[in-house]
């Protein structure tokens, strides 16, 4: 079989060799792998030197090749300090955090989920779980539109100028809610549960003497689920 190398991009694995596999689901998998170029470990604590206490064997989804996807494995340790008793988990400076896949295969989904593909779409080429794509994409929306990512929307930076209002149904076909966000960026204004078309007190609000906005698309008849 003929070789291609390229950078893994994974700071701090050193690859020692690759297999081909086979998925659950049917699909080609290469399994690259390795073990982390690691130097002393030094408690954190007293200053002496740990010692491994545990390996534990450490799979992460990496970036797909093609039509075939991809896994990195190399042995993780657990180190124990002889003196002061403290233990520690060797930390992988390549892994996403709070997912078992790598950082290049997350920023890679957010490229995709950017891009506009659905999360159905975007589990299909990466590989990965619909939830685990579900919750990558809440973190890049609160990067984008909410402050320090939390879960309080952050204003744009500018009035918007024209604006877009949308109801849709939810996934259960018997509840609605509204959308509204600027036609000139994409940023999302607003974004609860309920017809706020229908409110008069919420018309007002959005049209008050605040607000400057010079037209307002309402597509309150185009409505699909969410």
């Amino acid at each position: 079989m003929n070789n291609i190398t390229l950078p893994s991009e994974l700071k701090g694995f050193i690859n020692t060799n690759t297999e081909e596999g086979t998925t659950a689901a049917d699909r080609k998998i290469y399994l690259i792998r390795g073990k982390l170029d690691t130097s002393e470990q030094i408690c954190p604590i007293c200053g002496s030197r740990m010692h491994v206490h545990n390996t534990y064997d450490t799979l992460l989804s990496h970036l797909p090749f093609g039509g075939s996807l991809s896994a990195v494995g190399f042995p993780k340790h657990r180190y124990h300090c002889p003196k002061c008793k403290a233990t520690r988990m060797e930390q992988v400076d390549f892994q996403a955090q709070g997912h078992r896949i790598t950082i290049p295969l997350q920023n890679f989904t957010e490229d995709l989920l950017h891009s506009g593909l659905t999360l159905k779409m975007v589990s299909s080429l990466t590989g990965l779980g619909k939830n685990v794509v579900k919750e990558i994409d809440k973190k890049r929306l609160a990067a984008l539109y909410c402050k320090d990512g939390g879960g309080e929307w952050r204003r744009p930076l500018e009035t918007p100028s024209v604006i877009g209002i949308d109801e849709f149904k939810l996934h259960d076909g018997h509840k609605y809610a509204t959308v509204i966000l600027s036609m000139e960026t994409g940023h999302v204004l607003y974004l609860a549960k309920g017809k706020m078309l229908e409110s008069g007190e919420n018309n007002q609000k959005m049209s008050g003497e605040n607000n400057h906005f010079q037209s307002v698309n309402n597509n309150q008849n185009n409505m699909g689920k969410a």
